[in-house]
C-alpha cells in the first residue's frame, strides 16, 4: 500500500467515477472512495469543522474533498495543502433571476448573458463550490461575491473582497457524461488524476484526462 508520505506535497490529485447512478448510489460511493483514502491513514477516525469540512482525527494524512451528483462521484486530496472538489449534473433546467442574483457576481452574470446556457451556470456554479470548499466555509460565505471566473482548465485566482482568508485558486476538468467538474486548492500545483485505494499511487505520465490516468496538468 502507497505510503502518503511519498507523495509530492505540491500536487493536487483526485478521482472522479462515472456511472448510470442516481444521486443516492452516488454519495455511497464517494463515500467509499473517502473510507479508501483516509483507511491508510491511523487513526482513521473522520471528524468535521464547525463548518462541515472532513479531516482525519489528529489531521493525519491527507486534506480532501469529496462531491456527488447524478452520474458521477469524485474525491481530491493533497497532502499539503487544502482542496475543494465540486460536481454537478446539468438537467438543462435554466437558472432563474433569483438564483442568477444569489449566486454569481454582477461581472459573471454579465458574461454569464452572452451565453445564457444551463451547461454553462453549472460550470461556474461547480467552481464556486469548490472554491468554498477550499476555503472551508461552504455556503456561509455568500456566493455571490466570489468572482471564480469562467470555466477553464487552467488554474484561475479566486478572492473576494481583498480578504486573504478567501483567496484560492479553481479550475475546471472535463469529465463529460453531462457533469461539470471543478478543483479548487490554496496555491496552483500539478494536478493528477490518481486512483484511490491500494493503487493510491501518481499515474504513470503520458496519458490525459478522460482516460485512466494522466499526467500533471498544465496551468
Amino acid at each position: 500500500m502507497m505510503i502518503f508520505r511519498q507523495l509530492n506535497p505540491t500536487d493536487i490529485h483526485f478521482d472522479v467515477r462515472c456511472g448510470d447512478w442516481d444521486l443516492n448510489e452516488a454519495r455511497r460511493i464517494s463515500r467509499r472512495m473517502q473510507a479508501e483514502l483516509v483507511s491508510p491513514c491511523s487513526p482513521p477516525r473522520i471528524l468535521r469543522t464547525a463548518l462541515g469540512k472532513p479531516y482525519a482525527e489528529g489531521n493525519h494524512g491527507p486534506r480532501w474533498s469529496c462531491s456527488a451528483t447524478t452520474g458521477a462521484s469524485g474525491i481530491a486530496w493533497s497532502t499539503g495543502q487544502q482542496t475543494g472538489l465540486d460536481l454537478e449534473h446539468d438537467t438543462g433546467e435554466m437558472p432563474t433571476d433569483t438564483l442568477l442574483r444569489d449566486a454569481l457576481t454582477s461581472s459573471e452574470r454579465i458574461q454569464w448573458s452572452l451565453r445564457p446556457t444551463s451547461g454553462l451556470f453549472i460550470e461556474i456554479w461547480a467552481r464556486k463550490e469548490a472554491a468554498l470548499k477550499c476555503i472551508g466555509t461552504g455556503l456561509h460565505f455568500p456566493p455571490n461575491r466570489l468572482e471564480v471566473g469562467m470555466p477553464a482548465e487552467r488554474w484561475h485566482p479566486v478572492q473576494a473582497d481583498r480578504d486573504p482568508e478567501t483567496s484560492c485558486w479553481v479550475r475546471s476538468v472535463r469529465i463529460g457524461h453531462n457533469v461539470a467538474c471543478a478543483i479548487a486548492c490554496r496555491s496552483p500545483a500539478p494536478l493528477r488524476r490518481t486512483p484511490v485505494g491500494d493503487r493510491i499511487q501518481p499515474e504513470p505520465e503520458g496519458t490525459s484526462v478522460g482516460r485512466t490516468t494522466s499526467p500533471p496538468m498544465s496551468g
